[in-house]
């Protein structure tokens, strides 16, 4: 469903810069842009995305670095009125091991059960 969202917001608006991606592989990437030294070309990426999808969000769960990163991109998308959208097989009270920061976030927006 939000891999179809993505496809009709790049149809609807050609020049929207929409970015779908799973929670596991925002962490890899992440990851390997510490290795690689190359961590703020990884933070400038994600701040030019208008629309950004992740799927699984629950699953960055554990992951202190990986949510401190998302927490900042997060914030620079929603103060500059971007779109975020996540997943996830669990409400926003019910995730575990994820920072306060990201859940208050989590929870301001829409929400809906499927």
């Amino acid at each position: 469903l939000a891999y179809s969202i993505g496809n009709e917001i790049k149809k609807r608006f050609l020049k929207k810069n929409v970015l779908y991606v799973s929670a596991d592989t925002f962490t890899q990437q992440y990851i390997n842009s510490v290795k690689k030294n190359i961590r703020d070309e990884f933070i400038r990426f994600y701040k030019l995305i208008d629309v950004l999808i992740i799927e699984d969000v629950q699953f960055l769960s554990g992951k202190s670095g990986t949510q401190d990163v998302f927490f900042h991109i997060y914030n620079y998308l929603y103060q500059n009125r971007k779109q975020i959208i996540f997943t996830s097989d669990k409400a926003p009270v019910d995730m575990e091991d994820i920072d306060q920061r990201l859940l208050s976030r989590f929870k301001c927006g829409f929400l809906l059960e499927l």
